[in-house]
């Protein structure tokens, strides 16, 4: 699964569900979904691995990144404390961010959102 609703309790009682269930169908595989963030997605419990999509200064979270300058402090900091945090609340499980990036604007090139120069 990407991004259900796994922060709420009808979902993480469904997850369970699903990696029972793909565990009986298959027990040779990893087992796992993934979030748009950490926090009450109690069913990583029983996945093998932790995935977060991650899309700091592009859609959600404190502000949007709208230069190349800001990444540092709008982009790669907040994602790192992320990781950092997710990765304490799942101490014996590896930690995998599942997505990131932005948008880019074929032939845009420069230092603002969207160009190619950005993107990259």
């Amino acid at each position: 699964c990407n991004e259900s609703g796994t922060n709420r309790e009808v979902g993480i009682a469904a997850m369970r569900r699903l990696i029972r269930r793909t565990r009986e169908l298959d027990a040779t595989r990893l087992v796992t979904f993934a979030t748009t963030g950490s926090g009450g997605h109690h069913a990583f419990e029983e996945a093998d691995l932790v995935c977060v999509n991650l899309y700091y200064g592009v859609f959600f979270h404190r502000r949007l990144a709208f230069d190349i300058s800001e990444f540092d402090e709008v982009v790669r900091i907040p994602t790192e404390e992320h990781l950092r945090e997710t990765a304490s609340q799942y101490p014996d499980k590896p930690v995998l961010m599942s997505e990131f990036g932005t948008h880019g604007i074929l032939g845009l090139r420069g230092n603002e959102r969207f160009s190619e120069t950005y993107q990259a």
